[in-house]
């Protein structure tokens, strides 16, 4: 089973931080590209394994109606030198990840 978010779409040009972050991260597996669906680092075209797996694709969090993302944290530099250390977290309530409550739920049942 496969499951990926198709929430954040990359735009080069927006005005918007996560389209631009999102153009950035899909591009080495996709090429320069607008409009690439995907969860803001792994586009949707990528996330899957060939059939039989199942694919699972996620668009908004059942509780708070958001787009979900890859995570709910964001890599820092200083995590280059030292990956211990500490990203930084985003409200949860904001950013649904996979593993938001109400975004388990969407995709937990698949797994066997």
């Amino acid at each position: 089973t496969c499951v990926c978010s198709r929430a954040i779409t990359s735009e080069v040009t927006s005005r918007g931080v996560e389209g631009v972050l999102a153009a950035h991260s899909y591009l080495p597996m996709t090429g320069f590209r607008e409009d690439v669906e995907g969860d803001g680092i792994v586009p949707l075209e990528m996330a899957f394994l060939d059939q039989p797996a199942k694919r699972v694709v996620l668009d908004k969090c059942s509780l708070t109606g958001k787009g979900i993302r890859h995570s709910h944290v964001v890599p820092t530099p200083w995590n280059l030198w030292d990956p211990s250390a500490s990203s930084m977290h985003l409200p949860p309530h904001d950013y649904p990840s996979y593993l938001s409550r109400g975004v388990v739920t969407q995709w937990a049942h698949h797994i066997r």
